[in-house]
């Protein structure tokens, strides 16, 4: 099977089992004897996975590893074709992932071996994955810290996923390993959209403490969060404005911006 994918020929040996009533021996006996070796043709290097959706990612960056930050998706699909009109169940996969940008190969992580579920009429993959490091090249910073920065900005932001998996499928005839399953798909992530999709909001306001210099206020701010990603970004600040000048800091400490509406602590 894996000779067939990767667009080989098998040599196989087909060897007589039975023919007619148990009881013609001479006849079995015959068809017994009969040792038939061929070749299956294989049909070109097959394209099995069609696509890769990520429908939820997480991305948790620290000065650390700015360039490596942990990433998880509890809601990763793979769709997939096979010639053949036999059903077959993807138990377990495993990904190389190369992730490229406007022409540009930038960054790879590697998902290992782990559990699956498969939509097998439908020929989709359902998978996770947990902290596996977004590894960007040393020398492709800059085509990350763009495609970081349209993704924040854009309402949807296309890229390209190339590389190889390992799968373990399950079939009528048993397990089969198969390896080294090549592919190059196009997918696309929704933007967080500058979170300007729904205005900011401030509620909770309290006059926490004066200081020499400045004041310290304390409000709750609640921002609505358009994309499926979630980011970890440590301490965040923005400036603080009124009737166009700049009077003052808003920070959010370790902020997780999660999809969605949510509320975060804010010194001002």
């Amino acid at each position: 099977f894996n000779n067939f994918i990767h667009g080989e020929d098998s040599t196989v040996t087909v060897y007589g089992d039975s023919a007619g009533p148990s009881d013609v021996t001479w006849l079995n006996e015959g068809i017994k004897s009969l040792v038939v070796t061929t070749s299956l043709p294989n049909e070109g290097k097959l394209d099995i996975i069609k696509s890769i959706s990520l429908n939820e990612l997480t991305l948790m960056f620290s000065t650390s590893d700015a360039y490596d930050p942990p990433t998880s998706s509890n809601d990763a699909t793979a769709a997939f074709t096979i010639p053949f009109a036999f059903p077959i169940d993807i138990i377990a996969l495993s990904q190389n992932i190369t992730v490229g940008y406007e022409g540009t190969s930038f960054a790879e992580f590697t998902i290992p071996m782990g559990p699956g579920t498969t939509d097998v009429d439908a020929r989709i993959i359902y998978l996770t994955f947990n902290n596996t490091p977004f590894a960007v090249f040393d020398n492709e910073h800059s085509v990350f810290n763009q495609f970081l920065a349209d993704t924040t900005v854009n309402a949807n932001e296309s890229f390209t996923l190339s590389g190889a998996a390992d799968t373990d499928a399950s079939t009528a005839v048993g397990v089969l390993t198969l390896t080294d399953i090549e592919f190059n798909v196009g997918t696309s992530i929704a933007g967080l959209q500058g979170l300007n999709t729904k205005p900011a909001t401030v509620s909770n306001l309290d006059v926490n403490h004066g200081y020499t210099d400045y004041l310290l206020i304390t409000v709750t701010t609640t921002l609505y969060n358009p994309s499926n990603i979630t980011i970890g970004t440590g301490d965040v600040t923005f400036e603080l404005q009124f009737e166009g000048a700049t009077i003052g800091e808003a920070i959010i400490s370790n902020a997780v911006i999660v999809p969605g509406s949510a509320n975060y602590s804010t010194d001002v």
